[in-house]
């Protein structure tokens, strides 16, 4: 223990352990030499300085004792800040492990994102575009030759551009949902639990705006969480979502009285792992509380105080 602790004391606790037995040998010492010097000769001058040693030795072990007492005590609260610093090493470590981990999930998961994106824009808009162009061109030749046929033409060229309208706003709903942006999460969360396949009772309080990414992460998350209710909690299952902001922390809560599920017996799927990094990348913290047999409670803590926005 010493070995580990020593290297960690303070230098003035061991500088005064050793100035304090310094002094009592020299208050020996030189308290023998006075009276042997000084002190008249008689009988008992060999009786007190023949005791002398032993009452030196007596204080210095007691001045021993009090002082290691103290030195033993300092190697003790060193050995102890050293347990304190290897146990917060090895939870920075942990912590870096999973935030190179989920860092690595999520940009995994923007480029599948992004690669989905560009299927649905080549399957379905831009198809509907080409189309659209053909007919244009088609409509402007029958304009050249036989302005009857324009009619029909053009309504046709109607419907293809509203189905190009409507691909494009499905892809940018799935981006970042245009009622998120407008309204924040005082709208969209409503919103969403309205559309949710479970019965969805919301309760909002001092609700405002938020950065992006921070409205961005809850929303999604409250749309995964209202999605594994409707496919895991049962027919009869109902939800709540409550949001709340005390001026420093954004609280947000999505719970089911659902069958629940046991952690210990079921793999935590893709879903719980997306929702789990997009909070933490936000610096926020989510708790999944399964209960079997009496739902499941999802809470969500993400700091806001440098990040609030005017409603």
């Amino acid at each position: 223990m010493a070995q580990i602790s020593l290297p960690h004391l303070a230098t003035v606790r061991l500088r005064q352990f050793v100035v304090a037995d310094l002094y009592a040998i020299a208050a020996g010492v030189l308290l023998c030499l006075g009276i042997y010097l000084w002190v008249p000769a008689s009988p008992w001058n060999a009786v007190i300085i023949t005791s002398l040693p032993v009452l030196a030795g007596l204080t210095l072990l007691i001045v021993w004792h009090h002082n290691w007492a103290a030195l033993r005590s300092a190697a003790d609260a060193a050995t102890a800040a050293n347990r304190t610093l290897m146990g917060t090493q090895r939870l920075l470590a942990r912590q870096a492990q999973e935030l190179a981990a989920s860092r690595a999930r999520l940009a995994a998961a923007t480029h599948a994102e992004r690669r989905r994106i560009e299927r649905d824009l080549q399957d379905g808009a831009q198809q509907q575009l080409v189309a659209l162009a053909v007919n244009l061109r088609l409509a402007r030749q029958a304009a050249d030759h036989d302005p009857a046929q324009c009619g029909p033409l053009l309504a046709e060229l109607a419907a293809q551009l509203q189905g190009a309208i409507d691909e494009i706003r499905r892809l940018a709903h799935g981006i970042y949902p245009p009622l998120l942006a407008s309204g924040g999460l005082a709208q969209a969360i409503p919103a969403v639990a309205a559309k949710a396949a479970v019965p969805t009772r919301v309760t909002i309080d001092r609700i405002g705006r938020y950065s992006p990414e921070i409205e961005t992460a809850v929303y999604f998350c409250c749309l995964e969480a209202l999605q594994n209710i409707a496919k895991h909690a049962g027919d009869a299952a109902t939800a709540n979502i409550s949001a709340s902001h005390d001026g420093t922390l954004l609280t947000v809560t999505i719970s089911d009285n659902g069958g629940g599920f046991n952690p210990t017996a079921t793999a935590q799927g893709s879903g719980l792992t997306n929702m789990a990094d997009r909070i933490a990348a936000v610096g926020g913290n989510l708790h999944i509380e399964p209960r079997c047999l009496e739902g499941t409670h999802v809470a969500i803590t993400i700091p806001t105080s440098d990040t609030v926005l005017p409603a």
